[in-house]
């Protein structure tokens, strides 16, 4: 796991953090009982108590939830030939082309927008059927044996 984040990171040039891979962490909080992180309701508990008087209250009792993958729509728009060239590439498979509705694809990257509104909505629009579909379509590639340009 830590040479493909490594890799991730010589490629994207955006450093990976994964506190789930340091074990003293990990082993902390499975023996802390579940009622310290839900208390009263209150989720975070025990990270919102240990940040007071250490930090603004506005920002120890915030309640909102950052966004993952929010860089979306710089790392997809710089990619969108080459999803083009993908999807159109994946739409030549016969077993593919009875499962997907690639015209729908094609809009989504045909109206790929200049910039991002930031809903959920339209990062799910963007950021699952296509990469994935290029995903799967290579694995098949792999999978079958095939080397088709």
């Amino acid at each position: 796991h830590a040479d493909i984040l490594c890799g991730f990171e010589q490629l994207y040039g955006i450093r990976t953090r994964d506190p789930t891979l340091y074990r003293p962490l990990v082993e902390f909080c499975r023996a802390v009982p579940t009622d310290i992180f839900l208390r009263d309701g209150q989720q975070r508990w025990l990270a919102r108590e240990l940040g007071r008087g250490h930090l603004p209250e506005e920002i120890r009792t915030e309640q909102r939830h950052g966004l993952i993958g929010a860089d979306w729509h710089s790392r997809l728009a710089r990619r969108l030939p080459e999803l083009r060239a993908e999807l159109e590439r994946a739409a030549r498979d016969p077993l593919l082309a009875e499962l997907v509705d690639f015209a729908e694809l094609r809009r989504r990257l045909d109206d790929f927008p200049a910039e991002t509104d930031g809903s959920m909505r339209q990062f799910l629009r963007y950021t699952v059927a296509v990469p994935n579909l290029v995903l799967a379509a290579r694995f098949l590639r792999h999978a079958s044996g095939r080397n088709e340009p």
